[in-house]
């Protein structure tokens, strides 16, 4: 399900480089690994492992207990490239794109291509390449003029997603992943009367860490066997 084919023991003395064959992911993994560097310029030692998880989805520099904290606290999410990144990614590249005068198709199609490299730069994670499906569907439909409809965007995405890797219909991030956002876009609207005493563009916070919360519950229950109540708020 991860695609891993063998599994090897081997010293170093015994492997011999024939040849170097270049692909596109040798290229992201160099990306990556020059972030991973700058990360540790700019950041603190105890800061660094969490920068790459927010930035990258790297966890493997954050320590046991600072990941714990995160998990009980139901924040964990965040340390996964997800929706969340490139939504703030690709907002923040269409507004610079915008301020140099590209057209708005032109605009939208270079976001698409940087956020295809993004994807490519944190490793094509199942969070990553739902969020990259959905993004490239919703460019696709404002190319086009259609009209934004986010359940059947996320339906081409989960659809897309298994055909690239049916396995992963069984992994907790897959199933998280896509609940979270389902609940979200099913229960805004009813969620949104509770708090219609809120500013209409402050409704939309409560509404989504909420069913967001209902709709991974269960599949939290099942893989961790516990649920984080303070991570709604």
């Amino acid at each position: 399900g991860r695609g891993v084919a063998y599994n090897a023991d081997v010293s170093d003395d015994e492997i011999n480089v024939i040849s170097n064959k270049v692909k596109i992911d040798s290229y992201f993994y160099n990306v990556k690994g020059y972030f991973e560097d700058t990360i540790d310029t700019l950041f603190s030692n105890d800061m660094q492992g969490i920068a790459k998880g927010l930035i990258l989805g790297e966890k493997g520099d954050i320590s046991q207990e600072d990941y714990d904290k995160y998990k009980h606290g139901g924040t964990a999410s965040i340390l996964a490239v997800s929706g969340l990144h490139f939504g703030i990614i690709s907002i923040f590249l269409f507004w610079c794109l915008s301020l140099i005068g590209l057209g708005r198709k032109t605009t939208y199609v270079i976001t698409g291509i940087l956020m295809f490299a993004y994807a490519g730069v944190v490793g094509f994670t199942v969070s990553a390449l739902r969020a990259l499906i959905m993004a490239w569907v919703i460019i696709i439909a404002n190319l086009l003029g259609r009209r934004k409809d986010y359940l059947s965007f996320l339906c081409i995405a989960y659809i897309i997603s298994l055909i690239i890797n049916p396995t992963s219909l069984f992994t907790a991030g897959f199933l998280l992943g896509f609940s979270a956002v389902f609940s979200i876009l099913a229960l805004n609207k009813p969620l949104s009367i509770i708090f219609k005493w809120m500013p209409k563009k402050l409704r939309g916070l409560p509404s989504a860490s909420i069913g967001a919360s209902i709709g991974t519950a269960p599949i939290i229950i099942n893989f961790f066997y516990y649920v984080s109540l303070i991570g709604v708020f």
